[in-house]
């Protein structure tokens, strides 16, 4: 398990980050409502909640357990982080809002603003005497998805492209995404879950806490294998597309769940700095109970199961529909979600703060 120093970085700098893919997730159902296509669905889950989630947790456990020095300051931080969210939107609602130039207009946006992202966190994981497991799996996969984000602009711009869209999708799968959570893994996993990969050739139970974020990982892992078997085996005559949409589905179960045990955790820092030194704070567990992350656990497996039901070859008439409606549940709970810890830290602060003595 690598120490934990979080004092490097503002909490609000990775709490803007997580914040955003949040709302990313809310995005995708009313993105969905509004009649946008699969491709604008999956960009929004891989882009929009994958993408902040990644800068944010980076962010934060880059300088607080790799020791990269602070990177931004919080106002440079939140206009990029701005740019990028607004570029995406852009991108997506245009084919849907009736404006197709909006899409030319933010797909630039989106790889330029990711660069700006990605640049000073893989220098910084670069310079870091952390673990080279952690650093170079995660430098990979930002700049995986900074080369597909621009190889997805010039195609967007009406360019060509060496490999054309399966070089597209092979950089933002396989080299973004799976160097992310290749690293990610190896970064929060043991911080979080206390995680012992040995007992699984065991048959035991690998995870020491927070098993139920621990469900999420091995369900998204498994998803994530299985689109990387039928992306290796296209002689199968599966949809080209099914890939992506199973490593959308890994990113939604496990993604929302590791943002909200991060975005507790800083809210437990922040208030151990502003609560009068003697006082017991509350833990991470007691700002994010377990039964709250199960409730939406069990939303989100509901919400991947109706999809699954959607896009099946056999789907009813109003699947999609049924699936808008519970991914819709899944996001307003998802939300909620993450705002529990602040007003939680929020009451104990003001409590605390009252009984001080005069």
């Amino acid at each position: 398990m690598v120490r934990i120093a979080p004092e490097g970085v503002p909490p609000a700098q990775p709490l803007l980050a997580l914040g955003a893919s949040v709302l990313w997730a809310l995005l995708v159902p009313i993105l969905g409502w509004r009649g946008a296509d699969d491709w604008a669905l999956l960009h929004a889950v891989l882009l929009g909640v994958l993408g902040n989630a990644a800068a944010g947790a980076t962010l934060q456990f880059g300088s607080a357990a790799l020791g990269f020095p602070r990177l931004f300051s919080t106002a440079g931080w939140g206009g990029v982080l701005a740019v990028f969210n607004a570029s995406l939107l852009l991108m997506l609602l245009g084919p849907t809002a009736g404006a197709p130039e909006w899409r030319a207009i933010g797909a630039p946006g989106v790889a330029v603003a990711w660069w700006v992202v990605a640049t000073p966190l893989v220098i910084g994981l670069g310079r870091s005497p952390g673990p080279a497991a952690v650093r170079y799996p995660l430098m990979l996969g930002f700049v995986g998805l900074a080369v597909a984000a621009s190889l997805g602009a010039i195609r967007v711009l009406g360019g060509e492209t060496p490999g054309g869209v399966a070089l597209h999708r092979t950089m933002g799968l396989v080299l973004g995404l799976g160097g992310v959570v290749l690293g990610a893994s190896r970064l929060l996993l043991p911080t979080l879950t206390g995680v012992e990969w040995r007992q699984l050739l065991r048959l035991a139970w690998p995870f020491r806490r927070r098993p139920l974020l621990g469900v999420a990982w091995l369900l998204g892992g498994v998803m994530s294998m299985a689109a990387l078997l039928v992306f290796l085996r296209p002689d199968w005559g599966l949809d080209a597309t099914l890939p992506a949409l199973l490593v959308a589905g890994a990113v939604a179960l496990v993604v929302p769940p590791t943002a909200l045990t991060v975005a507790a955790f800083l809210h437990w820092w922040r208030l151990r700095q502003q609560v009068p030194r003697g006082r017991q704070v509350p833990g991470i567990d007691r700002l994010l109970p377990a039964r709250l992350l199960g409730a939406w656990l069990a939303l989100r497996l509901l919400a991947l199961a109706a999809w699954i039901l959607a896009m099946g070859p056999a789907a009813a008439p109003n699947a999609r529909t049924l699936a808008l409606v519970a991914e819709s549940v899944a996001a307003i709970g998802l939300l909620a979600a993450f705002l529990f810890p602040a007003w939680r830290a929020r009451r104990f602060r003001l409590a605390a703060h009252a009984f001080e003595p005069s």
